[in-house]
């Protein structure tokens, strides 16, 4: 997914391929991921559909090395 898309646009895209993989209808798209950048995305999007009142708080690991994984499926 590329960073200039809108975040509903990349949401779509992923739930959409994850909906297609699901069913056998479309091969996994692996990619190289840094899993700290993969948490960070996603402490941001709880913290904005969660909002102020639940507070949570993510542990990185320094240094893990990439990995290969359909981004969509994590």
């Amino acid at each position: 997914m590329r960073s200039d898309q809108p975040l509903w646009l990349q949401r779509a895209t992923a739930l959409t391929r994850q909906l297609l993989t699901f069913s056998r209808k479309n091969k996994m798209q692996t990619q190289r991921l840094d899993l700290n950048q993969v948490l960070t995305n996603l402490s941001m999007m709880l913290h904005r559909t969660l909002g102020e009142d639940i507070t949570f708080q993510f542990s990185y690991a320094p240094h893990l090395p990439p990995i290969n994984a359909d981004l969509s499926l994590l």
